[in-house]
C-alpha cells in the first residue's frame, strides 16, 4: 500500500498564473512559502523558509484572480516529480498537485466570492 498526501499552509510569494491545456482544462501554478520561526539557543530570532510549487487544475481561471500575492492558502494534495534536462544534466523537479485550495486571508479581495 502507499500513501502521498501533503498539507501545505503558507502564503502566494507572487500571482498565480494560468494555463490552458490542450484538452481545455486550466492548470494555475503558483508558489507558497512556508516559513518556520524559532529562537536559537542564544534567544535570538531564527528563520527559515521552504517554497512549494504548486498546480491546481481547475476548468475555470477565475480561481486565479483570489491567489495573488501575498495571500494565505492551504492546500491539500500529493507530490509529484518530474524529469528534465539542464545543460545536459538529468534533474528532479518536484511539485504538489492540488486537491483541495483554502483561502486563509491575507490579501482578501473578494474572499468572500471565492468559487472553491
Amino acid at each position: 500500500m502507499a500513501f502521498n498526501q501533503i498539507i501545505i499552509l503558507g502564503n502566494l510569494g507572487k500571482d498565480a498564473e494560468v494555463k490552458a491545456l490542450e484538452n481545455g482544462t486550466k492548470v494555475i501554478t503558483f508558489n507558497v512559502a512556508v516559513t518556520e520561526r524559532w529562537k536559537d539557543k542564544n534567544e535570538q530570532d531564527q528563520e527559515h523558509t521552504d517554497w512549494f510549487t504548486v498546480d491546481y487544475f481547475t476548468m475555470s481561471d477565475k480561481v486565479a484572480q483570489y491567489l495573488k500575492k501575498g495571500t494565505s492558502v492551504m492546500v491539500s494534495g500529493r507530490m509529484v516529480s518530474r524529469e528534465y534536462e539542464k545543460d545536459g544534466q538529468k534533474r528532479t523537479a518536484w511539485s504538489v498537485r492540488a486537491d483541495n485550495l483554502q483561502l486563509l486571508g491575507g490579501k482578501k479581495e473578494n474572499a468572500d466570492d471565492a468559487p472553491f
